[in-house]
């Protein structure tokens, strides 16, 4: 089993009970249960973007089949919150989950960005979403 068919319940459960996030909810994308609407807290799901495996090449460029692979998987996590909240919530939220996935995850992470705030319909809230990058050698 690779890591990365984990990785959205790992984040989820990660944060969950990670001091300093009680206030917040978590969840995977697409969860077998619906959402609370009209959201009263802040709300991050995780789900995976796409996955990359490549089989390494010797200095021939001849695959080396008995070697590691390396992947590279690509995490979505959005973040919902109250309209009333503001979007600096949204931002603050982002910096939080950033800084422990820089340096209290066990992931070496390439990148980590987020696009711009919009408006959620369904949910009447605001949402963020964003996107790390995590290489790992898998067997």
């Amino acid at each position: 089993m690779y890591y990365f068919d984990q990785l959205p319940a790992t984040l989820k459960n990660h944060f969950e009970s990670t001091e300093g996030f009680g206030n917040y909810e978590f969840l995977t994308e697409f969860p077998g249960t619906l959402r609370k609407t009209p959201l009263t807290r802040l709300t991050v799901s995780f789900g995976l973007n796409n996955v990359n495996i490549t089989q390494p090449l010797s200095e021939d460029g001849v695959p080396v089949y008995d070697s590691y692979h390396e992947s590279a998987t690509s995490v979505r996590f959005i973040i919902h919150a109250p309209r009333s909240f503001g979007g600096n919530s949204l931002y603050i939220a982002f910096a939080r989950i950033s800084n422990i996935l820089l340096n209290n995850f066990d992931m070496d992470i390439d990148e980590i960005d987020c696009g711009e705030i919009s408006y959620d319909r369904n949910t009447d809230s605001i949402r963020l979403t964003a996107e790390f990058v995590a290489r790992r050698a898998i067997i």
